[in-house]
């Protein structure tokens, strides 16, 4: 088969802006934190240099050279700029960019502006032209595709190669892959020179496969979702919804609907669906689209009305709402009959505007999903919908940013009376705690002494007469003082408690006697430390291992009793050990 014309340059330059674009990543990620602390200044690079190169290698082949890069440009230097303002909403860059919504709303407005820049950009000049969209969207995405398969496929065969070559001791591939620029670098050429040859193929590489292959699914989603519908009638909305697992199911299904429908339909009517039975059913998905949004968008608002907005429940909301206006397009466009297809296409291209607009203000000072949130929970806490101890303080002055510091503060001024002192306690609880489970498992310290004082005076003591040190069990977390007063509650086969502190005298070398803690753990297992006498703190766990022709697997619960009793001696254990420069190394059985 005779290359077709221009497949060389257009290989050059999408193997070199890949190998540019890789290079350029590389020394983001390993010498731009070495210039600067400035963690803004690093996502703003990051940012630009992701926004121009992403969509320049999409664009390039479709568009001229001069052209994608224009095209480019207005992603990145935008996308940089909202990026960049947003995370002032936290203290850290680390902070916007964990909470997960920045990089969904981010990569939206890098990848929606590419079709509309492809038919406005190419020739003619066809910015809402829906069949120019159509294709062009289509062709983005199978090249994309070729090109990370490709891309799979090439790390395989060299480190397959590799592998081979070492078993001959040539290490030529392992050497150069270890030179830290290389795998960036070729990352990016070989997913430049898949695109390229993605883009010269694409009359074989058409849409036309997996667009097919969708509408093979219709039938099958419309089936599940009126079965859906039905049973709900049945089963009412109550016991099911309210969850933002639910609503994150119905958005799902609703977006994978909206594709379907969007594929039957094709780019005009001579390519669609053709068959009267699949034009029914695509108009029957059409017209179930905009019941799906609506129970997503319901079961928001339950989970709202529950405890309040949430940056998550607005990420949810927003993307119901997406869906709802795709369903209340399609429904306009079928009801009133002939040409249905046509104006579902028409609406496609304005709702994906739409959504890109809504991507934008996500990152804009028009919806701060973190000051909504913090507004919205201080709102609840004023109107008496949610007392002190139920606030979720860890997401709010953790998670939400520098909006979330500040309805701290506001919580604290209008606190009064008991939420006051709930409140205080609690954020001085936040302070403290390292992480959600520390902080969820705090206990006040006047609780925590009261519990260590209780588990003191539960514990059985051996030899009788002898006192516990008033600081035993200082160093103890909250969650091991619950274990061990667990312990106490459980009783030994002669009716004591299953804890017991014994003053012992096991290392004649060591100034003092050592308190052995055993508790039991379970009914038939025993756990033994060794505690410091003052703290309690362990000093070196006990293993429980017996010097006998039949080792024991685990110490039992009779052990307890049977020192109470004084069923025992102290005695030097008959081994031998090696003096190694002072050490001695005492092998145990």
């Amino acid at each position: 088969m005779e290359r077709p014309k221009g497949t060389v340059p257009l290989r050059l330059s999408l193997t070199a802006t890949g190998a540019v674009a890789g290079l350029a990543l590389w020394v983001i990620a390993e010498f731009l934190p070495e210039l600067t602390q400035n963690g803004r200044a690093i996502l703003a690079a990051a940012t630009v240099a992701a926004g121009f190169f992403g969509p320049l290698l999409i664009m390039l082949g479709p568009l001229s050279p001069a052209r994608a890069v224009a095209g480019a440009a207005l992603i990145a230097a935008p996308l940089a700029i909202l990026a960049t303002s947003a995370s002032m909403r936290f203290d850290t860059v680390g902070g916007f960019i964990e909470t997960g919504h920045p990089v969904v709303a981010m990569a939206l407005s890098a990848i929606l502006p590419i079709p509309y820049l492809i038919a406005g950009l190419g020739p003619g000049n066809r910015w809402m032209h829906y069949p120019t969209l159509y294709q062009a969207a289509w062709e983005a995405a199978v090249r994309t595709v070729a090109a990370l398969l490709f891309l799979g496929l090439f790390w395989l065969i060299l480190y397959l190669s590799d592998a081979l070559l070492q078993l001959v001791g040539i290490e030529l591939i392992d050497w150069i892959v270890d030179i830290d620029a290389v795998p960036f670098i070729l990352s990016g050429l070989v997913l430049g020179l898949g695109g390229a040859v993605a883009h010269e193929l694409s009359h074989v590489l058409s849409p036309l496969l997996p667009i097919r292959l969708l509408r093979l699914m219709l039938p099958i989603v419309l089936a599940v979702t009126a079965l859906f519908l039905a049973g709900l009638a049945f089963r009412g909305l109550g016991r099911i919804f309210g969850d933002l697992s639910i609503a994150a199911l119905l958005i799902a299904v609703s977006a994978a609907a909206a594709l379907l429908v969007s594929a039957a339909i094709d780019r005009e009517d001579s390519s669609a669906v053709q068959g009267p039975m699949m034009r029914r059913a695509t108009a029957a998905l059409a017209l179930i689209l905009p019941g799906l949004a609506a129970l997503a968008i319901y079961s928001v608002t339950e989970r709202v009305s529950q405890y309040g907005w949430s940056p998550d429940r607005l990420a949810a909301m927003s993307a119901a709402v997406i869906m709802a206006a795709y369903g209340g397009a399609y429904a306009l466009a079928i009801l009133p009959g002939q040409g249905w297809m046509g104006r579902i296409r028409q609406a496609n291209s304005g709702v994906a505007l739409a959504a890109l607009a809504l991507a934008i203000a996500w990152l804009s000072p028009l919806l701060n999903p973190q000051r909504l949130a913090a507004t919205s929970q201080v709102a609840r806490f004023e109107a008496g919908a949610v007392p002190a101890e139920a606030l979720d303080l860890w997401a709010i002055g953790r998670d939400w940013g520098r909006p979330g510091a500040a309805a701290l503060d506001r919580l604290a001024a209008v606190a009064g009376g008991e939420d006051g002192a709930v409140l205080a306690e609690r954020r001085a609880a936040l302070e403290a705690s390292l992480n959600r489970y520390d902080f969820e498992t705090r206990v006040p310290p006047e609780v925590e002494e009261a519990a260590r004082l209780a588990l003191r005076d539960a514990m059985a003591v051996h030899p009788a007469g002898v006192e516990l040190p008033e600081g035993f069990f200082a160093s103890e977390t909250p969650d091991q003082i619950a274990r061990l007063a667990r312990a106490c509650d459980r009783r030994t086969p002669g009716g004591n408690p299953g804890c017991l502190a014994a003053r012992l005298d096991l290392w004649p070398g060591r100034a003092g006697q050592e308190i052995v803690v055993f508790a039991m753990m379970t009914d038939t297992a025993v756990l033994a430390k060794v505690r410091d006498p003052q703290t309690g703190g362990a000093l070196r766990p006990l293993q429980a291992t017996w010097l006998s022709d039949v080792p024991r697997a685990q110490l039992e619960p009779g052990l307890i009793d049977a020192i109470l009793a004084g069923g025992y001696r102290l005695s030097a254990p008959a081994l031998n050990g090696l003096e190694l420069g002072g050490d001695t190394l005492l092998l145990l059985p």
